[in-house]
């Protein structure tokens, strides 16, 4: 959890179940986090800079995993190189895979739709407060193989809504800490309105000036996220340093901290 480094891998083949990989980091993004094959069952992975590099021939399986909002390629698959080696296989079996920036692209492109594998919003209950637990009724409950939970943690707070049309958490105002961080190019952040409103999201710098906003509009109650690519409002690349983050939804309001590292 929250580890910075150049990656990590697994020798031998592991079996890995009920475990959870969230928001660590890598100082080059363009190595990920885990380069392994194995078997990894009832796994959650989030909020990761990368997730999984395969070199090739590696053939892991995901079984009942949870893998939501991590960024960069969800698997990075090897392959072609000078003497060109077959590419990775990997197989996802029951996993849900959701809000990543590469969701089911390369070698796990076709895995969509297929061997119960879903993309829909998992409704963890509570990440900033590290509980990844979800709903009661997120789309990952009882829907795994064998009726099993997808992720490594099942059902940990309530929702409105069940067995009616609006499928809607009990929510508060929140602003989350966004993720990664430190960052670069691009961090995301969360929030969550209970009703219908006005929300305007802003970028400041160390002197309070303004960078940039990056939402205003009325939106209807949810959770959701926004995405900053570290430019300013003329579509420059800022410097690195520390910014502040602000949120506004009727009378609520939370200001952030986040860095920015390159």
């Amino acid at each position: 959890f929250s580890n910075l480094g150049d990656g990590s891998g697994f020798w031998p083949p592991p079996v890995v179940t009920n475990s959870l990989f969230a928001r660590n980091g890598t100082s080059n993004e363009d190595v990920c986090l885990v380069n392994v094959y194995g078997d990894f069952t009832n796994c959650t992975f989030y909020g990761n800079v990368g997730l999984v590099t395969l070199d090739p021939y590696l053939n892991p399986r995901f079984t009942n995993c949870l893998i939501a909002f991590n960024r960069l390629y969800l698997v990075s698959c090897g392959g072609g190189g000078w003497d060109s080696p077959p590419q990775a296989n990997p197989t996802l079996d029951h996993c849900n895979v959701f809000g990543n920036v590469y969701d089911y692209q390369g070698c796990i492109g076709e895995d969509a739709n297929v061997r119960g594998n879903i993309s829909a919003d998992p409704r963890f209950c509570d990440t900033t407060g590290l509980d990844f637990s979800m709903a009661a009724n997120s789309p990952c409950v009882g829907t795994g193989l064998d009726g099993r939970n997808i992720g490594a943690f099942g059902a940990g707070c309530t929702a409105t809504g069940i067995g009616d049309d609006t499928g809607q958490l009990s929510l508060s105002f929140q602003l989350s800490q966004n993720y990664p961080n430190p960052f670069n190019p691009a961090t995301t952040i969360g929030y969550s309105i209970p009703t219908r409103t006005i929300v305007t999201i802003e970028v400041f710098n160390v002197l309070g000036e303004r960078v940039k906003f990056l939402l205003k509009e009325t939106k209807a109650a949810g959770s959701y996220q926004i995405t900053w690519d570290s430019r300013n409002a003329g579509g420059s690349t800022v410097s690195s340093g520390i910014y502040f983050y602000r949120i506004q939804a009727g009378d609520f309001v939370a200001t952030r901290k986040m860095l920015l590292l390159k």
